[in-house]
């Protein structure tokens, strides 16, 4: 299974508690649940939408087959998912084990317990692929199944074997230290093995907490999860990656650039997300990704802004780094061998090449004889660049909307 290299994946578990709840034929929706359907499905619609363009890629909680899998083609039709797949953009992973509580009275157990699935989709993640891809309509035909599960597989991971247990016993541990005492559950009160059926949710839901939390540090990724109630009896819950800031810190830089907050701009947008792996594709986009969590993991986030209108006054171009020396000095001596294959040039192989520069005499660009796609590759990497230039994009992806809108409102007219 592939393993998350980098702290910019975020865990998005409300997807598959979105499809359990609405499309499990198991399960009854209650009518206050049915006039919340829309609602709920443009929330999901915005916060994926939002968290594509701040993060290099979502990482949604599966249990058993993949509901979520099926939702999300439709989300971004079939050419969209295919370019989020390529990105590497969408991730998954595998619930294999759960928390419980006891539901009827039993004294002398303890209130909790957990569980593990042995077989089936909840532990294979080819067969919680392929019956995910059950729920697409019309259904994927063998060939193109099986090309999909190829494709996924590498991007799923599954939860370690032991989490639950070591949930269940940190979070009983916990009440009898007397951490829990906050949350109403007082061990000098409340005896561990004759637990009040009323309270027993509760201490369930500190324990999965606590899975969530350790499965999320154990692959490497971040949440907008507030853990409200993690933080009582463990003060590590602080030091989890949870790039909240993240969001926070666009909000406030996004106000120099007028520009609304991205869920807003969600409803302007022609087409958001069978268009989104496009946009999260260009430059600007990957760009400001990287600047963006660069700039929060080196200040907080009220002198993000700062550091915006440094980046704005003083923009650093490729060649401007040393990498980027390095690799000026390569391409101008050796133009001819095809700038394609400098460009991607890594620091390592930089490095190989350097042994060029003692005999080098470097000449500007100019005096060389490049094609046009030479000299468009060269100055593409020489510009500075903003994080401004991500906001452009998107402006610019608003305006064609509206015009994409007025048009076909026109033609209605006709």
């Amino acid at each position: 299974m592939k393993k998350t290299q980098d702290n910019q994946t975020i865990f998005y578990p409300e997807l598959n508690a979105f499809c359990r709840k609405y499309l499990d034929s198991s399960k009854s929706v209650s009518s206050m649940d049915q006039n919340l359907f829309p609602q709920r499905i443009s929330d999901i619609q915005k916060s994926i939408f939002e968290q594509l363009l701040l993060f290099d890629a979502i990482s949604f909680r599966v249990h058993g087959e993949n509901i979520p899998l099926a939702v999300l083609i439709n989300f971004f039709g079939k050419k969209g998912f295919d370019a989020l797949i390529e990105q590497e953009a969408l991730r998954f992973v595998l619930w294999t084990q759960d928390v419980m509580h006891l539901v009827d009275d039993a004294k002398g157990i303890n209130p909790l317990c957990w569980g593990k699935f042995n077989e089936g989709p909840h532990t294979d993640p080819i067969q919680s692929i392929e019956l995910g891809l059950n729920w697409v309509r019309p259904v994927p035909g063998r060939r193109e199944k099986s090309a999909l599960v190829k494709k996924l597989l590498p991007l799923y991971s599954v939860s370690r074997d032991g989490l639950a247990e070591t949930a269940v016993k940190a979070t009983e541990s916990a009440f009898l230290s007397g951490k829990l005492t906050a949350l109403g559950l007082d061990p000098k009160i409340i005896e561990l093995t004759n637990f009040p059926r009323d309270k027993r949710a509760l201490m369930n839901k500190c324990a999965d907490e606590v899975l969530s939390y350790t499965l999320i540090c154990e692959e490497q990724l971040t949440s907008y999860s507030n853990f409200d109630f993690f933080h009582f009896f463990n003060d590590s819950a602080k030091k989890i990656a949870s790039l909240n800031s993240v969001a926070e810190g666009y909000a406030e830089i996004a106000k120099i650039q007028h520009v609304p907050d991205l869920k807003v701009v969600f409803d302007s947008l022609d087409k958001p997300l069978e268009r989104i792996a496009q946009f999260r594709n260009k430059r600007s986009s990957k760009k400001f990704r990287g600047w963006l969590a660069d700039a929060l993991d080196r200040t907080s986030g009220e002198e993000l802004t700062r550091e915006y209108i440094d980046a704005l006054v003083a923009p650093k171009g490729f060649f401007q780094k040393d990498i980027g020396k390095i690799t000026k000095a390569i391409a101008t001596t050796a133009i001819g061998t095809g700038i394609g294959s400098l460009l991607d040039t890594k620091l390592a192989g930089a490095k190989v090449a350097a042994g060029m520069l003692a005999t080098t005499v470097l000449q500007p660009v100019a005096d060389f004889s490049l094609d046009l796609i030479d000299t468009y590759l060269l100055e593409g990497i020489t510009k500075g660049w903003t994080p401004r230039m991500f906001f452009d994009d998107l402006e610019r992806w608003k305006v064609e909307s509206a015009k994409a809108n007025t048009s076909k409102q026109g033609n209605q007219g006709c």
